[in-house]
């Protein structure tokens, strides 16, 4: 949220909101970069795909869900802009294993 200054009318964005915007943005990177396999800077529609349907979305819900986009890939700012709950959840539901720290999606019996 802005806030104004009533004397000169300029705007502000408290330090809270862009510590949880830079939180944000870390928390997408690290989701975005497992996604680039290729690194290429950006991902497939196939990968936010492949997730959402593994999370078990029925497929109709989630081509609805990816339907926005146009060019069917997604660079690191429009992957935090516009699939936020994707790589929101992802992050809460990747794992680290051991001492390499290696990311690992998570597992699902229903999983390929």
């Amino acid at each position: 949220m802005h806030r104004k200054f009533l004397s000169t009318g300029e705007t502000y964005t408290p330090r809270a909101e862009e510590g949880q915007k830079r939180v944000g943005k870390a928390k997408a990177q690290f989701v975005f970069d497992i996604l680039d396999t290729d690194m290429s800077g950006y991902i497939d529609a196939i990968e936010p795909q492949r997730l959402l349907i593994q999370w078990d979305l029925p497929e109709n819900e989630v081509d609805a869900y990816l339907a926005s986009d146009e060019d069917k890939h997604f660079s690191l700012e429009e992957f935090y802009q516009n699939l936020k709950s994707v790589w929101d959840f992802a992050y809460e539901n990747m794992t680290v294993q051991g001492t390499a720290q290696e990311t690992q999606a998570p597992h699902h019996d229903y999983s390929n």
